[in-house]
């Protein structure tokens, strides 16, 4: 039995078939007209946000790339750092083409989430019928969260695209047997997987689907499945020739996969997106995040690891936290179910609920995942009857979902799966009207509980929301254009709302910082740690500051608990260093620098500290050479070469000293001292007269 409007052939006369098409085809275009409206009035109304021009984590590391990719540095540096390369490079052609203009990318990305709702009423009008297919694509165009990232600089709305054709052509191929359709399934899979390399999983209900198709029919089985594999292959082949060319190793797509692996199954995991303390918590960004764990992997190896090495050693961290801790991990996946079908939209990037507060789009009666989730259950229930023909749909949202019980649940990585969910709603609620026309009672008294307890599941406390998240993302985006007194209003806010947030205050602090207010910054940095003890960012910074204030002993405190917390971390050592300097333990601080350059031996203001501890200890060959290789670096220090002008001059190489000081004359953050130094290898020259130029500088800028 299929669901079909006309269930008899010849029943329906063609006058009212055309009728009935041309009614179809109204709404249709009614419904897409709807989301298009809905979408460009979110756009007007972030464009009025300071979001839209001051971009941060994803948004800004897509954007950057894309602005590389169009300059034509189409291989760049590196590992794929966040989600896939596609939109940075479908980014990167419309800078090209048609400049940086956000006006234009979101009009597009605008005109992708139309498409997509057009797509839902394709894929629903194909599997049940066209009643179904409007209702879908009501549903769709109406929906909060599609609308809310259709107009974000994310890879949200083009993987979401793709993932709809290539479920289009697999329900399309099974049903055309059509080579050319197998083939296009395989082909905007592999896009797809570009866009989201999670999309990755779905090769597994693909096949299936394939094998399912053909079972009785070995000839078709054995032409389709290469094809599809070939031509989803295709399209991850630039991607793989790149990151060979580039990393010098076989990667797929991504080589950080690892990391987020662990990022999702750690002891402190919540089930959303919390970045584990080896991977750099309180850092900036992705980028960020996975140079600290490239960091701490190569100070386990003692080597500098290969992207794909740092990979599996957090991969091999996760699996080691699985194995030891099961406890820990079963709660983990309970949190991470619960959190799949919760209502709460998890914030990552961007708060959706700080939005719908702000704005008046979202706050329309919109269709959201309180009401989708429990009539997709219930359409699943309804449709099991005729299980083969939405099978592909059932496969699709369990592989969503069990990719991301292995990774972590938030709002735009949850997404994805929402148009299904959607297909099978509608379907529920054309099937509950029939029942109800029908007086089939008991069927739908049992689908109205199934409905019923889902709303209840699906509203259970399993996260607190607030605004905390939101008033900081405005902090940020005040932050990013210098507005510095807006930034710190909004995180006072933030921390009103939720004083819970370490990231916050550390943000804060670092503002205070970066203004000379010690003491706040101080304060603030010690709430953070009353939250998170162990944060080796929160340690370092705090003992930075004391040793600012003169406060040795605060400063040696908080270095020593970093080390303690994280010992493969080169900054906890080398602050401890400059705590030994400060008091004239000049051998305790080697030893420290010594510990700081085994765990990274490019670390510059180690190398610089130790070349003055060498001076300082009488070493001055060894502290000339340390200061030299500094010299030879891209960008030299104005300072290592001021100490190393001491040291020739000391030895008597004026000329050498003045010509070192004379280099660094426009970059030397000391004028005053310079000059005087200056003036006194002149006098040791006997050039008085270039002496007294040299002084009259120097006492220049000493009442400046």
């Amino acid at each position: 039995m299929y669901y079909h409007d006309n269930m008899k052939k010849g029943s329906v006369n063609n006058g009212r078939l055309e009728r009935k098409i041309q009614l179809g085809l109204v709404l249709l275009l009614a419904i897409l007209l709807l989301a298009l409206c809905l979408r460009i009035a979110d756009f007007s109304m972030f464009k009025k946000s300071p979001f839209f021009n001051n971009l941060f984590l994803d948004s800004l590391l897509y954007d950057e790339t894309a602005q590389n990719i169009a300059k034509g540095d189409l291989l760049g540096e590196g590992p794929f750092y966040t989600g896939g390369p596609l939109y940075q490079y479908v980014l990167g052609l419309i800078y090209w083409t048609l400049g940086r203009n956000f006006n234009i990318v979101f009009a597009l990305q605008i005109l992708l989430g139309v498409f997509s709702c057009f797509l839902i009423y394709l894929i629903a009008k194909r599997v049940f019928n066209q009643t179904v297919g409007l209702i879908a694509c009501f549903m769709a165009s109406a929906y909060s969260m599609l609308i809310f990232y259709d107009t974000k600089l994310l890879t949200t709305s083009l993987g979401i695209t793709l993932l709809l054709l290539f479920s289009f052509f697999a329900i399309k191929a099974s049903e055309s047997h059509k080579l050319r359709d197998w083939i296009l399934t395989g082909a905007f899979l592999g896009l797809g997987s570009l866009a989201r390399p999670n999309f990755m999983i779905f090769m597994i209900p693909a096949i299936f689907w394939i094998v399912f198709t053909y079972f009785n029919k070995k000839t078709y089985l054995f032409k389709v499945i290469p094809a599809f594999i070939i031509s989803f292959f295709l399209m991850l082949m630039p991607i793989m020739i790149r990151n060979y060319i580039v990393l010098n190793e076989f990667v797929l797509i991504s080589a950080v996969g690892g990391g987020v692996l662990y990022i999702a199954n750690n002891p402190k995991a919540d089930g959303a997106n919390s970045v584990a303390n080896a991977l750099g918590r309180g850092v900036k960004g992705p980028l960020e995040q996975i140079k600290e764990g490239k960091k701490h992997a190569d100070s386990v190896y003692g080597y500098e690891t290969t992207y794909s090495e740092m990979s599996n050693y957090w991969a091999k961290a996760a699996l080691n936290f699985i194995i030891s801790q099961p406890k820990r991990f079963f709660w983990l996946m309970q949190k991470k179910f619960a959190l799949y079908w919760n209502e709460v939209e998890v914030p990552h990037d961007f708060d959706y609920y700080f939005f719908k507060h702000n704005g008046w789009t979202l706050g329309f009666p919109l269709f959201s995942f309180i009401l989708i989730a429990p009539l997709a259950l219930g359409g699943i229930f309804l449709s099991l009857e005729n299980w083969r023909k939405t099978l592909f749909i059932y496969m699709i949202i369990a592989s969503h979902f069990l990719s991301l019980l292995i990774f972590y649940v938030y709002s735009r990585i949850r997404l994805p799966v929402v148009p299904f969910l959607i297909i099978m709603a509608a379907f529920c609620v054309w099937r509950l009207y029939k029942l109800a026309l029908s007086r089939k009672l008991i069927k739908l008294a049992k689908t109205c509980t199934i409905i019923v307890l889902a709303f209840l599941f699906v509203r259970l406390p399993v996260v607190r929301t607030s605004f905390a998240t939101g008033h900081h993302m405005v902090a940020s985006a005040y932050l990013r254009n210098n507005e510095f007194d807006k930034a710190i209003e909004k995180f006072k806010e933030s921390i009103r709302v939720d004083s819970g947030i370490a990231h916050t205050h550390i943000v804060l602090g670092k503002v205070y910082n970066a203004k000379g207010d010690l003491d706040k910054s101080i304060y603030q940095f010690e709430e953070a740690q009353k939250i998170e003890p162990n944060n080796y960012v929160v340690l370092c910074a705090l003992s930075r500051l004391y040793l600012k204030k003169g406060m040795l002993e605060k400063a040696k405190e908080y270095a020593e608990h970093s080390i303690r917390s994280y010992s493969g971390l080169a900054e906890s050592h080398y602050l401890l260093g400059l705590v030994f300097i400060k008091k004239g333990g000049y051998r305790k601080a080697e030893q420290c620098f010594k510990e700081a350059l085994a765990i990274n031996p490019k670390h510059k203001d180690t190398r610089f500290s130790m070349a003055f501890t060498l001076s300082e200890l009488g070493e001055k060959q060894k502290a000339k050479l340390l200061y030299e290789k500094l010299l030879e670096e891209p960008s030299p220090s104005p300072k290592a070469a001021y100490n190393l002008a001491y040291i020739h001059g000391e030895e008597g190489n004026i000329d050498k000293a003045i010509t070192l000081l004379k280099s660094i004359e426009d970059t030397y953050h000391d004028k005053y001292n310079l000059h005087r130094s200056m003036a006194n290898l002149y006098m040791r020259k006997n050039l008085p007269e270039l002496a007294e130029l040299e002084y009259k500088k120097a006492e220049r800028y000493k009442k400046r």
